[in-house]
């Protein structure tokens, strides 16, 4: 990575080649690997196993396509629309969802869908880039999930 000179010009570079970053998992169980979680404000697939209570990486990648089984089987996914992420607890893993509810969040924009309406096996979708609050002189590795839609 480049490094630059923050006092010329108040330049700073932010550097995105890892897109993944370090949450802490507060579910109340173990988070398996590739399963999508939205954890401290952020949405993407757990790059390994993180225990209830521990620190784990998880990618947020929005340059990419998921593919993925973790959806709410009832819904109806159409190629176009938001695909929403209800984030799952202590007993259940989060799915994704055909609308917002009270608690789901904007995670992409669905690309192809498998099953037919009410009884869906799959969806794929391109997830939104996530927000950054930057700070002058600081690199960082990713940034939070938009939420505002």
């Amino acid at each position: 990575m480049t490094e630059y000179d923050a006092s010329n010009n108040n330049f700073y570079e932010k550097y995105l080649g890892e897109k993944a970053i370090t949450v802490t998992n507060n579910l109340g169980r173990t988070v398996e690997v590739n399963e999508l979680v939205y954890l401290g404000g952020y949405f993407g697939n757990a790059l390994e196993k993180i225990a209830n209570g521990a620190t784990g990486k998880i990618c947020i990648d929005n340059d990419r396509e998921i593919y993925t089984e973790q959806i709410e089987t009832t819904d109806t996914f159409t190629v176009g629309s938001v695909v929403y992420f209800v984030p799952g607890g202590s007993s259940a893993q989060g799915k994704l969802t055909d609308s917002a509810g009270s608690t789901g969040v904007a995670v992409g924009t669905i690309t192809e869908s498998e099953g037919t309406a009410g009884t869906q096996t799959s969806v794929t979708f391109r997830p939104y880039l996530q927000k950054a609050d930057l700070l002058p002189g600081v690199f960082y590795e990713a940034q939070s999930l938009i939420t505002d839609h």
